[in-house]
């Protein structure tokens, strides 16, 4: 039961979250942002929120600098609109697994066209 109730939450903290950062937050510094995930502790306190970010390393720090000075709006607005008795203390983490795909599937890519080239 207590797995559920996290997982529905954390559930509930992605969607919000992502509607802030879409929707509210009108500084032109940042990027295009998606919200991949949210990790919550299992007290409930702490929620690491997980960015993606299009662009180059440039862009995505300043994107994250951005996030990250606006944790305490973020922090305000999903307290108005989370309904939890304790609403987690959250943090921006960035999460380069999709950059990390795109690097796989770029070596696969490449190995096949070598292995299939040679013949």
């Amino acid at each position: 039961m207590a797995t559920r109730r996290k997982d529905r939450l954390a559930d509930q903290i992605r969607d919000e979250v992502s509607r802030i950062l879409l929707f509210e937050m009108n500084d032109p510094r940042m990027g295009f942002v998606t919200v991949t995930g949210v990790d919550l502790t299992g007290d409930l306190k702490l929620a690491k929120i997980k960015i993606s970010v299009m662009g180059d390393e440039k862009d995505q720090t300043v994107t994250m600098n951005v996030i990250k000075h606006a944790r305490g709006y973020v922090q305000k607005e999903l307290g108005l609109r989370v309904r939890s008795k304790f609403l987690p203390t959250i943090s921006f983490e960035l999460d380069d697994s999709v950059k990390r795909s795109i690097q796989l599937s770029k070596t696969l890519r490449d190995v096949m066209e070598d292995t299939h080239g040679d013949k």
